[in-house]
């Protein structure tokens, strides 16, 4: 791993923060900007990109037969990598290797990485970066009006479907998604669009990276040394109504579901792991969750990277369902449109194998004619679809009341 000791460059990167540097950077070169658990990553230039044509299957080192030993330990090797994953774990995906990767911790810190073999050039792309003026966010407000977006009956009858099958299968929680288009008459403005989501959620796991923006509330699984942390969501409320939440039959079970199957799931990987005796409030602006910070070490023998990690647990019960298969299978088989890179993965890995993965939701994507938006509810038994259409619509407006204020 290479390394920028230039004290002048990394000075002047501390003193404009990672939001500026940012602007600063995806003016002149495509970069990508990724807050971690206690960092914050703002990534530039092409470098090296790998094509995991087999999914998160190659990454996962308990599924043998696509496991991928000689991929993942050529990652770990990388000075740092970014990837924004499908919700498919058999869907392939590209890995990117940047030239400079700026990492912003939250103590103040500043580091520089880049490849072993391209110092001069990473430094004088971060030179250019210092040098350039900030993205420009025009004045004039987004022009948007809705494209197409599924039915409350049309949807509260897929909640309907989903719940018939919860009580004739081995099926005991899945996750429908809905999906929102907002047309525009011009391309919208991404910069614009991730100013208003970081003035809006700045609590959040903010991240811009391809046609991609997003302001996340779920960590699915980060390393830090030796500690693996995820902090999963589900269970949901309108913002006030935490007391009933709490005491909800139906939100503890949704998520007892994803919090149980991500801990068996570390066990399988020799990650012994604590949880919390009962959940808690995780707040969103309107609208909370219950929320789970399940934390354990992994195992020295078996030092599984962070994107190791991640393979192996997603897409967790919180965007899935379980159990894990046959909810997979109805999503795909029920669902009105591929879900694509919504319900992914969002991350970095650092050389060694540190990193932090997460979930692709409270997003938006930029697609030819405007904006994508999707939000997702989990299904169980007790479900009713009436209230998870409006849990659904809800979960949208999050996220759009943002782009009203463009």
């Amino acid at each position: 791993m290479g390394s920028i000791r230039d004290a002048s460059l990394n000075s002047q990167a501390s003193q404009l923060g990672a939001l500026s540097f940012f602007k600063k950077a995806s003016a002149i070169r495509r970069c990508s900007f990724i807050r971690g658990t206690r960092e914050t990553v703002v990534t530039a230039g092409e470098h090296k990109m790998y094509l995991v044509g087999a999914g998160l299957a190659a990454l996962d080192p308990l599924q043998q037969e696509s496991y991928s030993p000689t991929l993942t330990n050529e990652l770990s090797r990388e000075h740092l990598f970014t990837a924004i994953i499908p919700f498919s774990p058999s869907a392939q995906f590209t890995v990117v290797v940047p030239t400079v990767a700026v990492l912003f911790a939250d103590d103040g810190s500043v580091d520089i990485t880049c490849p072993d073999d391209c110092e001069s050039e990473a430094s004088a792309l971060l030179l250019e970066i210092l040098k350039a003026d900030s993205a420009v966010c025009p004045d004039e407000p987004l022009s948007l009006e809705v494209g197409g977006t599924e039915s409350p009956p049309e949807f509260q009858s897929r909640v309907a479907s989903a719940i018939e099958k919860i009580a004739s299968s081995d099926l005991k929680k899945v996750v429908l998604s809905k999906a929102m288009r907002l047309k525009s008459p011009k391309s919208p403005n991404s910069a614009r669009i991730f100013d208003r989501l970081v003035h809006d959620r700045p609590y959040t796991y903010l991240f811009s990276m391809n046609n991609y923006i997003g302001a996340s509330p779920e960590l699915v699984v980060s390393r830090d040394s030796s500690v693996i942390t995820s902090y999963p969501l589900a269970g949901t409320a309108s913002s006030g109504d935490e007391a009933r939440l709490l005491l909800s039959e139906k939100d503890d079970r949704e998520h007892s579901i994803v919090v149980k199957q991500i801990m068996a799931r570390l066990t399988e990987l020799g990650i012994a792991t604590d949880l919390p005796p009962k959940p808690t409030i995780t707040s969103y602006g309107e609208i909370v969750h219950l929320g789970s910070r399940i934390s354990g070490k992994v195992d020295r023998a078996k030092p599984f990277a962070s994107i190791e990690v991640a393979a192996h647990i997603s897409p967790t019960a919180a965007i899935n369902g379980e159990p894990y298969d046959s909810a997979l299978k109805y999503i795909a088989s029920f669902e009105p449109s591929d879900r694509g890179f919504y319900g992914g993965l969002v991350g970095y890995q650092k050389c060694g194998g540190d990193g932090a993965w997460v979930l692709n939701i409270r997003s938006i994507e930029l697609v030819d004619d405007g904006l994508l938006l999707r939000a997702g509810v989990g299904i169980v038994d007790k479900s009713d679809p009436v209230q998870e259409d409006l849990e659904a619509t809800s979960k949208i407006n999050a996220i759009a009341s943002s782009l009203l204020e463009c």
